[in-house]
């Protein structure tokens, strides 16, 4: 590699990030945020009393829940029309030409 070619790639390095820091400053300037003197959302805990208070309620493990579940009535006519276009697939594949 030629001395120019990476005295070009160490500058156009270093001019971006003299050019990054320009711009950090310059952002800097224009914009003087305020603190506030109070938050602005106030967010309600719950106190450790009532949450000791209520129990906690047992959820039933995954495979019972996955053992019970269905196929819902919109994902059969897909499974449908799945199996028809490969029937057609396998059948225009057995033609002959």
């Amino acid at each position: 590699m030629d001395s120019m070619e990476i005295n070009k790639a160490v500058a156009a390095f270093l001019i971006a990030g003299i050019a990054f820091m320009g711009a950090g400053l310059i952002s800097e300037a224009l914009v003087h945020p305020k603190q506030l003197k109070e938050t602005a959302i106030k967010v309600d805990l719950p106190s450790e009393q009532t949450a000791a208070a209520a129990p906690a309620e047992a959820e039933p493990p995954v495979a019972v829940l996955l053992a019970s579940a269905e196929t819902p009535a919109a994902a059969r006519p897909a499974s449908k029309a799945w199996a028809a276009s490969r029937a057609t697939a396998s059948t225009r594949a057995a033609r002959p030409a």
